[in-house]
């Protein structure tokens, strides 16, 4: 692949997870929000699936930068990415009329992106050397992502 085609995909591999992190930035900025559920702490279940989804979005622009990166070194990386973004979220609804800060949501967004990220380590190591499903995920440098 030419250079210029290798930046244009690690640039690529950014917008899903800065398109995500923009919505969550959007929906913490809303005065109210939507009732999550009728069970107890049906909000910590809505933000630790948050968390894991953006830590599992989090994930591909971090292989594409690092390909040879280890399964527990990117579940770190990854898990303390979405815990700090997770943190500032919470500092970000505490200026928000009618919204507040809370030690508990913060635990479930960090249990989440760590969770998000484990699972997305796990599956970088089992489909990075050998054939998954017929595709790599993502796709290393100089390769396709389809076999």
């Amino acid at each position: 692949m030419s250079r210029p085609g290798v930046v244009v995909v690690h640039v690529l591999a950014w917008v899903p997870i800065v398109a995500y992190s923009a919505f969550i930035y959007f929906i913490s900025s809303r005065e109210t929000v939507p009732r999550t559920g009728d069970f107890p702490h049906a909000d910590k279940v809505l933000h630790f699936g948050a968390y894991g989804l953006w830590a599992l979005l989090g994930t591909v622009p971090v292989v594409r930068l690092w390909p040879r990166i280890g399964g527990v070194r990117l579940a770190l990386i990854v898990g303390i990415a979405g815990a700090l973004y997770g943190l500032g979220d919470e500092w970000h609804q505490s200026f928000v009329p009618g919204r507040d800060a809370s030690v508990g949501d913060l635990a479930a967004d960090a249990a989440g992106a760590f969770a998000g990220a484990a699972v997305a380590a796990w599956a970088w190591a089992r489909c990075s050397g050998a054939r998954c499903s017929g595709a790599r995920w993502p796709a290393k440098r100089g390769e396709s992502a389809v076999e």
